[in-house]
């Protein structure tokens, strides 16, 4: 073999085989392009037992990436989102990191931004506590507009040999208060 097939002619042979090099990777991807989808996941928290985070939010939305074919079978069932909380002091305006992690090495999660909650530390006391008062009976009267003159009350029903009440709204028309 001769160096001089190689060598001849060699930036058009090198723009030749770039191209060609090129155009499979377009097919490539044409056929799997790469994709980014949003999900929202349920947030798991990790607490120390004499730490208490006050309304943690429940979800969080979450970014990833990846391949077509693999993009199309994420679920959350796939992605989980988890907040640990082991090393938070307490404070009003505390930032927890959020690790959003995939099941498939395949999809990249992007993390979310960080949370900010109001973290108290857990106390247990005893106390007493003395019960003063009697059952008050609720009715409110209001007039109606439009169709009647008449007026529309409130009523509390007990149910039957319960300790519960509920109230329940009827309408009742009368001419006299």
């Amino acid at each position: 073999m001769s160096w001089s097939l190689v060598t001849n002619e060699w930036r058009l042979k090198l723009l030749a085989l770039g191209l060609g090099v090129l155009m499979l990777g377009a097919v490539a991807f044409s056929q799997n392009p790469p994709t980014t989808g949003n999900l929202t996941l349920p947030l798991s928290y990790t607490v120390p037992p004499n730490i208490i985070l006050i309304n943690p939010p429940t979800k969080t939305n979450v970014t990833y990436s990846g391949l077509a074919d693999v993009i199309k079978n994420v679920n959350p069932s796939n992605l989980f989102a988890s907040v640990d909380a082991t090393r938070a002091l307490p404070g009003a305006a505390v930032r927890l990191n959020i690790a959003a992690k995939s099941t498939d090495q395949r999809v990249q999660v992007q993390n979310p931004p960080p949370i900010v909650v109001q973290v108290d530390t857990r106390q247990v006391r005893e106390l007493t506590v003395q019960v003063l008062g009697r059952r008050a009976r609720i009715r409110a009267r209001s007039t109606s507009t439009g169709l009647s003159a008449g007026r529309r009350t409130w009523s509390r029903r007990r149910a039957c040999r319960s300790r519960s009440t509920r109230a329940r709204w009827t309408p009742r028309t009368s001419r006299s208060r």
